[in-house]
């Protein structure tokens, strides 16, 4: 018998071991569920970082403008946590909005509702926040 210059797969019986079973195929990953937005509306104990929760806010914006509120959720989340709780920070008012912005906007009108509750309690742009806020009660129902 000629050698052609394969390999051989070793073994002196002259018949092959039987091939490994291959893996059963996994599912394709499902899309991720969103985490509900029952997260605090502020950093714990005056804790913070503004300048931080500012530069998430425009991320979130940004995503927003983009379409991709879904995408803005987590990262206006963070923006929100980035304030003391006592803040008077403008910015904490306007991740506020946003984040109540992009979870009606994803389909989660449900957890808006509080967020846009919690933003009314600051005395800037109301009007803008009722009008968001009966939007989220609209889709909601």
């Amino acid at each position: 018998m000629a050698n052609d210059g394969a390999a051989s797969s070793g073994g002196d019986s002259g018949t092959a071991e039987p091939a490994p079973a291959p893996a059963p195929e996994e599912p394709a990953p499902e899309e991720p569920t969103p985490e509900p937005a029952d997260t605090p509306l502020a950093a714990p104990d005056g804790v913070g970082d503004p300048a931080e929760g500012a530069a998430l806010n425009d991320e979130g914006k940004t995503l927003i403008d983009d379409g991709r509120p879904e995408e803005a959720v987590p990262v206006l989340q963070e923006a929100v946590q980035s304030f003391p709780e006592d803040t008077t920070d403008v910015n904490y008012a306007y991740s506020l909005f946003n984040l109540g912005n992009a979870l009606r906007l994803a389909g989660r009108p449900d957890e808006a509702i509080p967020v846009l509750e919690r933003r009314l309690e600051i005395p800037n742009q109301r009007s803008a926040v009722r009008e968001e806020l009966e939007l989220a009660r609209t889709d909601a129902e």
